[in-house]
């Protein structure tokens, strides 16, 4: 099922999920919700911004209510083309991972890379209907370096970039994650399109988002098991018809 967020009031979340078919379903799910100051002062490398982007079908700066950065300064859409956009965050420029959910829409919406500069960064993002052609949608976005989808201030920060989806068993690269301990975080492919995500001594609980990077698949956890201090997330992955599909994507958990 794909999961989206329709236009909501301050925390008040209504949720929406559709099957490929675009019927709604009932089905499991995550959501995460998170606001800090803009700007808010950086500590141990730590930089983030977030951002409602409402602006499907033109460009400009997102309303100033929804969204913060590191910096303060606004961010930016660029819409380039249909279902194509350029967000620029300033004060966001050594982000390591980045997290796109659909707002509102059965078009999933991912981001298909993006770019550290001098002073911002920034994110190309890709809108899909659910025949994977390219489509107008809005959608949230959050970045970040050192800080997952908690707080700034969240002592608890795992992410992972995961670029290597039909490789069986690999360590993330340095650039591409953050542990709670510093430690490692190993990727395992346990079958076309399914993947665990093992990280190592972080306390019970949390919250875990998957957002694909790049391609024309739809990610979801699959679920979040523990052994001792051990969190192994799992991440599937799935075509626009439904079936299994290895696709690069980004996890990150907070609490």
């Amino acid at each position: 099922q794909t999961c989206a967020l329709p236009i909501s009031s301050k925390i008040s979340i209504n949720v929406w999920c559709r099957d490929i078919d675009s019927a709604y379903a009932d089905t499991r799910f995550i959501v995460a919700w998170t606001e800090h100051p803009s700007p808010y002062t950086t500590y141990e490398g730590k930089q983030s911004g977030y951002a409602w982007m409402n602006l499907a079908n033109t460009s400009g700066t997102p309303n100033a209510g929804y969204q913060a950065t590191s910096s303060g300064d606004a961010i930016t859409s660029t819409r380039t083309d249909t279902g194509r956009y350029t967000v620029t965050m300033p004060g966001v420029e050594k982000a390591e991972h980045v997290i796109v959910s659909s707002w509102g829409t059965d078009t999933p919406c991912r981001p298909a890379g993006w770019t550290n500069g001098a002073t911002a960064l920034d994110v190309s993002v890709v809108c899909r209907d659910q025949d994977g052609d390219p489509s107008d949608a809005a959608f949230t976005i959050f970045a970040g370096r050192n800080v997952s989808i908690g707080a700034p201030s969240n002592g608890w920060t795992t992410y992972a970039v995961v670029r290597r989806p039909t490789v069986a068993r690999y360590n993330v690269a340095q650039a591409d994650r953050a542990a709670g301990d510093g430690g490692p975080i190993v990727v395992r492919r346990l079958a076309k399109g399914r993947w665990q995500i093992r990280v190592t001594d972080l306390p019970s609980g949390g919250a875990a988002i998957v957002s694909p990077l790049g391609g024309r698949a739809t990610c979801q956890i699959g679920s979040l098991p523990r052994t001792a201090k051990d969190l192994r997330m799992e991440v599937r992955c799935f075509s626009p018809a439904g079936t299994p599909a290895d696709n690069r994507f980004i996890v990150s958990w907070g609490k």
